[in-house]
């Protein structure tokens, strides 16, 4: 069995000495008692532990890959903002900024229209038992809200 050395290890393999030395800490990478490193035990650790890589470098498939991804996921986000741009122009979607004041507008309204039920049912209401008054009030509340059913919102 031949026995070599860390920085030996290290050009075999295409990597740095500290790197070697790191995985040899971890455990990673079996060590004689002397400092050197048994070859072919070290080989078949470092293989299994890269997947059966001898460099650490990308190779230029990793590379193409990792390009076609990169460029799949710009078109794809490309595509969606065209896709979001012409549903827009369309008029199939909205500002959100424009549907938030819409629905405060509306929401003005219901308030208003509730808010005037109380000054116009407390004459009528004037003397009037407790169950006529529940009916006065509820008759009131029914014709604000059939008011507003009929209102044209944007």
């Amino acid at each position: 069995m031949t026995d070599i050395s860390v920085s030996g290890f290290a050009r075999e393999v295409g990597m740095s000495r500290a790197n070697i030395r790191r995985l040899i800490d971890i455990g990673a990478i079996p060590r004689n008692s002397d400092g050197t490193i048994p070859l072919e035990e070290g080989l078949r650790a470092f293989e299994n532990r890269k997947g059966g890589k001898k460099s650490a470098k990308p190779s230029s498939s990793d590379i193409r890959d990792k390009t076609a991804q990169a460029k799949l996921a710009k078109e794809t986000y490309t595509a969606k903002l065209k896709e979001l741009d012409y549903r827009h122009r369309k008029g199939e979607l909205i500002e959100a900024s424009d549907v938030a004041a819409e629905a405060q507008r509306v929401a003005g309204a219901v308030l208003d229209k509730l808010r005037s039920v109380a000054p116009r049912c407390a004459v009528i209401c004037e003397g009037r038992p407790a169950r006529e008054i529940e009916s006065i009030i509820d008759d009131a509340i029914n014709e604000a809200l059939a008011e507003l059913q009929t209102c044209k919102f944007k």
